[in-house]
């Protein structure tokens, strides 16, 4: 499944320009219900990130992700998130259960924060291979989605490369 993030945030003809007296176009009151972070999993999750956010015209937010000594993940939200729709953008690294507990911990901290909504953006779902049962194993897919949409509790993740549908077509 591909998503394009720019197609929402696209202005219709004839609302390119503001209004006169200052009023906000409906893709500038958009803009102010949204906040996009980026996980810090590796230099290329802010590449993108970054580029996601020149792209839609908005500012990336600023958060603090750090491991502490035990190697357990914190998450500091720095600004707030009350009642709007947030997106965490998170490119998965070697380090792939790092990765899942960042994006876990944060969507998380979006909703104890009162954010509206939260959606993941994961260019690859990690575990997605281990969509199908084998001998006495389990579907890790499926179960990754659970622990997802658990965390955030929310059913918004927008991935591109997903290899199989068996165990991961209901997510949560």
């Amino acid at each position: 499944m591909v998503f394009c993030l720019t197609e929402v945030w696209q202005p219709r003809q004839g609302l390119a320009t503001p209004p006169e007296g200052g009023a906000k176009t409906n893709v500038d009151k958009l803009k102010d219900q949204m906040v996009l972070f980026s996980a810090n999993s590796s230099p290329s999750c802010m590449e993108l990130a970054n580029r996601i956010a020149e792209r839609l015209g908005v500012e990336l937010g600023k958060t603090e992700v750090y491991q502490d000594s035990n190697g357990e993940t914190r998450i500091q939200i720095q600004e707030s998130v009350r009642g709007k729709d947030v997106y965490i953008i998170q490119t998965i690294s070697p380090d792939v259960n790092r990765c899942l507990m960042e994006l876990c911990v944060m969507a998380y901290g979006c909703v104890t924060a009162c954010a509206r909504s939260v959606c993941g953006v994961l260019p690859y779902l990690p575990y997605s291979k281990q969509c199908k049962m084998r001998k006495r194993g389990s579907i890790v897919c499926k179960l990754i989605a659970s622990l997802m949409c658990r965390a955030g509790e929310t059913t918004r993740y927008v991935s591109i490369e997903c290899v199989g549908d068996n165990g991961s077509s209901t997510l949560c």
